[in-house]
């Protein structure tokens, strides 16, 4: 039996070489958090696992220009794949924590429900002054105004939203340039399938693997149906829940 794993090329690191088998999944602060490119080179070459595209970044974005919450000490523990680009593709920039020592960089966040956390729905881009505004106050959590303080802040930051081709552009060149670093890196030409960030897509999405010359991609949870069936369209299979 085969496997299919769909990697994220944005977010690999390189290595010296393979972490022992013993230490995968084990507990640790050291080392990439993600599988490294050496790593994924040996399980494609395993003949038992057939690498595939997973787009070039994953990015969850923005779409409200309402502030829903900020970046807390809590951030820290938010999974790798659910934190949002703070940045325009072709190069994002996936939002983290930043810690030094006990002072601790705040930037405020633009609302980003789940439910609209595909790289398919129109982008909210946050004012790029924030960074440079951020707050750097040692427990600055503790004060009883930390709310108060950084709603001011985002106030006068509004986002922009994103226009419907530059949304379109930036889709294709997720799907295209996750395909093209994951040939090049592997020496391959067979990463042709995708599986879509989060099980979502959009008609835009389609039309792109289309064009791009994409063979398969899984996407949608689809209500009622269990499984992939004989002649269903190749841009839309079935993703299974977990």
């Amino acid at each position: 039996m085969t496997a299919i794993a769909y990697a994220i090329p944005g977010r690999i690191e390189d290595s010296a070489g393979c972490r022992a088998v013993s230490t995968i999944g084990a507990p640790t602060t050291d080392g990439p958090p993600l599988v490294t490119w050496p790593e994924l080179r040996a399980l494609q070459a395993s003949g038992v696992v057939d690498v595939q595209c997973h787009t070039y970044s994953h990015s969850k974005v923005f779409c409200s220009a309402a502030v829903a919450g900020y970046v807390t000490p809590d951030y820290e523990s938010t999974p790798l794949l659910n934190r949002p680009s703070i940045a325009d593709s072709p190069t994002p920039q996936i939002r983290i924590a930043i810690r030094f020592g006990e002072r601790r960089c705040i930037w405020p966040g633009h609302a980003c429900p789940m439910a609209c956390a595909s790289r398919s729905m129109l982008t909210f881009v946050p004012d790029a002054s924030l960074a440079s505004r951020a707050v750097a106050i040692p427990r600055f959590f503790d004060r009883p105004s930390w709310r108060e303080e950084l709603d001011a802040i985002a106030r006068d930051a509004p986002a922009r939203s994103e226009s419907e081709d530059a949304r379109r552009t930036a889709i294709e060149e997720e799907l295209d340039r996750g395909r093209s670093v994951l040939n090049d890196a592997l020496r391959t030409q067979a990463v042709n399938h995708v599986c879509l960030p989060w099980g979502v897509s959009s008609a835009d999405s389609a039309a792109a693997l289309k064009r791009l010359g994409f063979r398969t991609a899984f996407a949608n949870r689809l209500r009622g149906v269990h499984a992939v069936r004989q002649g269903d369209d190749p841009y839309w299979l079935k993703r299974l829940p977990k």
